[in-house]
């Protein structure tokens, strides 16, 4: 069974008005697989339970404000600790949800602010809050409907990390093989898309000098054809620096039963260099230092240690699609 994700919020509003919603909310933020936090009950009265207060913001995935008819307790700085905790939510980038009473003006007035600057602290309040998304509500009810759908939102708009119970953390090497598996399958995935055309500069050409028996031959091939040429002397164990360039040098000029014995090179020796760059390059090959079991293999019989030179698997499916097309030819 798949882990369930739970989300942590952060809510500010007053208090002792607030007694109703606060039950309402906390019933609708636990439907919504989310664990409330804050909800008016830290005392905050001094810099120690602020410093925790940040702490929790700090720590919660999304943030909500609720103001309806009070300003609420003032900090010394004359600011209430609910607009406090929505500046701080706003300062540390938190996703924030603001929810402010539709009808003030039916609100009880034990649950409003008679004092008048306590009442233009709170319209400048509500001002401040409209920078984020407000939602509007008239019942506790109400307000608990608005969370639960304005929630599913913001959580498809800002995917938080969230918590799960420690019975159902993901077990770290099964996540590992599946990151592995996952890795596979795209590489499969990208092969298979790409063998469909010929890799990126097979039409490309390049133009190169031949001594064929004392004789200057310039020729112009594509590096799809020079790729095809060195797959098949691969596959023939003909795997070595002097093994492909002998297979390159045999399309200039093939030998017969007269030319044998007639000496190959490219006139240019970094001919052979630039082409292994290039086909290396294209992720069509890789190369490895020869050992001792491949000398006796047969690969570089009386040669020194050369790089070889391996098909990679995309390799293989360009050689596999370049020889189908050069046979339609």
């Amino acid at each position: 069974m798949a882990a369930e994700i739970i989300h942590s919020v952060f809510v500010s509003s007053t208090f002792d008005d607030f007694r109703e919603e606060r039950g309402e909310l906390q019933k609708a933020l636990l439907k919504s697989k989310c664990f409330p936090i804050g909800m008016g009950l830290f005392p905050s009265s001094d810099d120690e339970t602020w410093d925790f207060i940040k702490r929790q913001i700090d720590q919660a995935d999304y943030y909500i404000v609720v103001i309806a008819g009070r300003y609420g307790s003032l900090a010394r700085d004359g600011l209430s600790f609910t607009e406090m905790e929505y500046d701080y939510a706003r300062s540390v980038g938190k996703p924030i949800l603001a929810f402010i009473h539709a009808a003030p003006g039916t609100i009880p007035a034990d649950r409003t602010e008679m004092d008048p600057q306590a009442r233009e602290r709170l319209e400048a309040f509500k001002n401040k809050a409209g920078r984020s998304i407000v939602n509007r509500y008239t019942t506790p009810h109400e307000l608990a409907m608005q969370v639960i759908a304005s929630l599913v939102d913001l959580k498809d708009r800002n995917p938080a990390i969230g918590f799960i119970r420690a019975d159902q953390k993901v077990d770290p090497k099964l996540y590992a093989d599946v990151l592995e598996e996952n890795k596979r399958l795209q590489e499969a995935l990208n092969s298979f898309e790409l063998t469909t055309t010929p890799f990126p500069g097979a039409d490309e050409t390049i133009s190169s000098v031949a001594m064929i028996g004392g004789e200057e031959i310039m020729v112009t091939q594509t590096y799809g054809k020079i790729f095809v040429v060195v797959s098949e002397a691969i596959i023939d164990a003909k795997c070595s620096d002097r093994g492909i360039g002998n297979a390159i040098l045999q399309t200039i000029q093939p030998s017969d039963g007269q030319q044998s014995h007639r000496s190959r090179a490219f006139k240019d020796q970094s001919t052979l260099s630039f082409i292994r760059r290039k086909l290396f390059s294209a992720g069509l090959i890789r190369l490895h230092p020869t050992t001792e079991e491949e000398h006796a293999f047969g690969c570089t019989i009386g040669i020194s240690r050369y790089n070889l030179w391996e098909l990679t698997s995309f390799g293989r499916t360009q050689y596999g699609l370049l020889s189908r097309n050069a046979g339609k030819g």
